[in-house]
């Protein structure tokens, strides 16, 4: 036992509360979102994931060793001219020609093409940040063909997974009920599931984001398990926040906001006090030093090669209340889109899938608001308010050059945040039997998992060119319904039996 002050005296804290919560958490939440991923993978043709063909293009140019791609005109999109095997291009072909957002030149050899080498081919990915795909790609190389996508997959699922299993073990060294993991779940939604099965590094970038969350609240908290575990969890926050920094454009502004928002859940000076005893250690500031390497490396790699450069295929010449209305129209539809558009966001998720979400949320939402101290409130309104307000500054700013290029997903490696912290306020504040309740929430999230992946899968079934294609590797849909089934209710059962045991429930 370990003795551990608080603001009531002194608790005594297993000092393996973190390896017991593990036993008895952790590795059925893992197993539950493995499935859940297996059900999305089956329900997903090859190279239909959103922009999938460009990333797997970009990840063989990466492979053979060409970090840097020549830069051109892609047919949508400003990307570059990247190396990709002919088989790959061949693989690709069927499905993306019937994709709504490509050309010819995207889905087939170059004319004139001849031998047996690989071929250029234009992807709007081309000048992303080599990191994801450096370290999925190899991968690739023992594959040709379907079966190379399908390893990528599988890479980059396993990337994803580990990742979301860092943020699960971080819940369990300071969570004393049930209901932090059911803000993990809440978080978790289906546009997060399909996003860590797709070849892109979308899915990464959202569960690096989701561990650092859980990190930073458990090294800033005073809470007992926290506390005690604070420097394993400064190593998974400096991992996290290494990886969000690097593998997309935006990850540098993401990482900042979720600092800032997490310092604010006690008040800045309480949160820096933490980082402080944090910062002092020798790992502490090595920690930072590699943090800031990556922070300033992606933002070199953005600026230098232009990687947020887009097709300029805006109306151009806007005013100021035509730019005013593309930015604010699309609001409602930004929200869904955070919780489910696949395989692009023009595919909504069935109706259900948003009620089941929004009644969780509004749920979490609302007992927080109940149990938040002042600065916790003003983290949750800027959670929200930023969510909405970034889209539209941007949308406002470029879509005279770009167009509506802003999609749902692309917000919620900082949004995903607020149903963790309104776990992370409730927890411990709410009596057993309101948590038991809410624990039930479990059940909105396997409807709501299931009734989308089900959606992708019927959709797929009919309008996909390889539904009659071996290529495929799929199941009936009701088969790929209970396996979505299966995960998301191992999960949910995870989190609930993560307040069976009064061993870890400390005084507030």
């Amino acid at each position: 036992m370990t003795a551990v002050a608080t603001r009531d005296g002194v608790s005594a804290v297993p000092s393996s509360a973190p390896a017991s919560r593990w036993r008895r958490v952790g590795g059925l939440w893992v197993l539950g979102f493995a499935a859940l991923q297996l059900a999305w993978l089956l329900a997903l043709p090859p190279y239909a994931g959103t922009d999938e063909v460009d990333h797997v293009y970009r990840t063989a140019g990466v492979a053979s060793g060409q970090l840097v791609a020549p830069r051109t005109d892609a047919a949508y999109g400003t990307g570059a001219l990247v190396t990709v095997p002919r088989d790959v291009v061949a693989a690709a072909g069927l499905q993306c020609r019937a994709l709504p957002y490509t050309r010819a030149v995207n889905c087939q050899l170059p004319p004139g093409s001849t031998g047996s080498g690989p071929v250029p081919m234009p992807s709007s990915a081309g000048r992303y940040n080599p990191a994801y795909y450096a370290v999925v790609g190899p991968v690739g190389l023992w594959f040709s063909g379907y079966a190379n996508l399908y390893a990528l997959r599988l890479a980059s699922m396993a990337l994803c997974a580990g990742l979301l299993a860092l943020a699960v073990w971080c819940v369990g060294c300071w969570a004393r009920g049930p209901m932090p993991y059911v803000g993990l779940l809440a978080a978790l939604t289906p546009m997060v599931a399909y996003s860590t099965v797709v070849v892109a590094p979308n899915g990464v970038e959202m569960s690096a984001a989701a561990a650092l969350w859980c990190a930073l609240i458990g090294l800033t908290s005073d809470k007992p398990g926290g506390r005690a575990s604070r420097p394993r969890l400064g190593l998974v926050a400096v991992a996290s926040a290494v990886v969000l920094a690097t593998v997309r454009a935006l990850g540098p502004l993401w990482l900042t906001l979720v600092v800032v928002a997490v310092l604010g859940l006690r008040g800045r000076p309480a949160g820096l006090g933490e980082l402080r005893r944090w910062w002092t250690s020798r790992r502490g500031r090595a920690g930072c030093v590699a943090v800031a390497v990556a922070v300033a490396a992606g933002l070199v790699w953005t600026v230098r090669m232009h990687t947020l450069d887009i097709s300029h295929d805006g109306p151009g010449g806007l005013g100021l209340m035509l730019r005013l209305r593309a930015a604010l129209e699309p609001l409602p539809l930004w929200v869904m889109q955070s919780m489910g558009a696949f395989p692009s966001r023009g595919n909504p998720a069935p109706p259900l899938t948003y009620a089941c979400l929004l009644a969780l949320l509004g749920v979490l939402v609302v007992l927080a608001w109940r149990c938040a101290v002042r600065s916790e409130r003003a983290v949750m309104v800027g959670i929200a308010v930023l969510g909405l307000l970034i889209p539209v500054a941007v949308t406002l700013a470029t879509v005279s050059s770009y167009g509506g290029a802003w999609q749902g997903r692309y917000t919620l490696p900082f949004t995903l945040g607020l149903p963790l912290v309104a776990g992370h306020i409730v927890d411990g504040r709410l009596g057993p039997s309101i948590e038991r309740l809410v624990g039930g929430g479990g059940a909105l999230v396997v409807i709501a998992q299931v009734a989308g992946v089900t959606s992708l899968a019927g959709h797929e079934h009919m309008a996909s060119p390889l539904r009659v294609s071996g290529a495929w590797w799929t199941l009936p849909i009701w088969e790929v319904a209970a396996i979505a089934a299966l995960g998301s209710g191992a999960m949910a059962l995870a989190a609930s039996r993560a307040g069976t045991s009064r061993a870890h429930r400390f005084a507030r």
